[in-house]
């Protein structure tokens, strides 16, 4: 399972072709498992979105969920989670902004795809600055694209989401200078992101963090990284 709109984690290139760190990751653990079953396994990507995601995974649909999906405990009767990133929930807006920390974003019109996974953190955010959660405060979109257009069109003030995918879909805009990452806008630090397996299938999920487990050890995390989001991000495996 991969998303076309998640940069860095997983993306579709002009090539019609997905890659990220998410989906790097992904193709070590079909090769290792290519490996551990001595034949060549093929990969046959299946874009899903943050609706999507679990039902798929829990019909067999999709087998691994490659894309930045944050631990959600609420979801672990249906998905395993193999830990590969720590990353900070905040908020991106336009060059300029009003917005400088918490108090500002409290005020703020803001947006988030559907389905997140930090959604409870953000409606915790709201309710402890006493703020009544409406739909003109906080708007969804299906996807990061939808999110940039409200964005541009001045129909919400910031888009709240995994710093990370931020620094991603940032990079993808055409003029991406006219965002900026609201550095004192954190809602939660340390949220941990990971490969989603079926909780049905425990050996497979055990197979799947054992190889992350590996690529943390062995440095191919780290390399990942620095490949896919430059220095100043953490990625890791428990």
């Amino acid at each position: 399972g991969v998303r076309a709109s998640s940069a860095p984690f997983s993306s579709v290139k002009g090539s019609g072709d997905y890659d990220g760190y998410a989906v790097a990751i992904c193709k070590d653990i079909v090769s290792s498992l290519s490996k551990d079953l001595k034949k060549p396994l093929t990969i046959e990507y299946k874009e899903v979105d943050t609706s999507t995601r679990y039902t798929l995974l829990d019909s067999g649909v999709i087998d691994l969920e490659c894309a930045g999906s944050s631990y959600n405990a609420e979801k672990l009767a249906v998905a395993n989670y193999s830990i590969h990133f720590t990353d900070s929930i905040l908020a991106a807006g336009k060059a300029g902004t009003s917005i400088k920390d918490l108090n500002d974003l409290a005020k703020a019109g803001v947006g988030m795809v559907a389905s997140f996974s930090g959604e409870k953190n953000i409606r915790q955010f709201f309710t402890d600055k006493g703020v009544e959660i409406t739909d003109s405060n906080l708007q969804k979109a299906q996807n990061y694209d939808a999110l940039f257009l409200l964005l541009k069109q001045k129909r919400i003030d910031a888009i709240i989401t995994n710093k990370a995918i931020l620094i991603g879909e940032i990079a993808k805009q055409k003029n991406s200078k006219d965002f900026v990452i609201l550095e004192e806008t954190k809602i939660k630090e340390n949220d941990k992101l990971g490969i989603v397996s079926p909780a049905k299938d425990q050996d497979f999920t055990n197979k799947v963090k054992a190889t992350v487990k590996g690529l943390y050890t062995n440095g191919t995390l780290e390399k990942y990284s620095k490949q896919y989001f430059g220095d100043g991000l953490s990625a890791e495996s428990k």
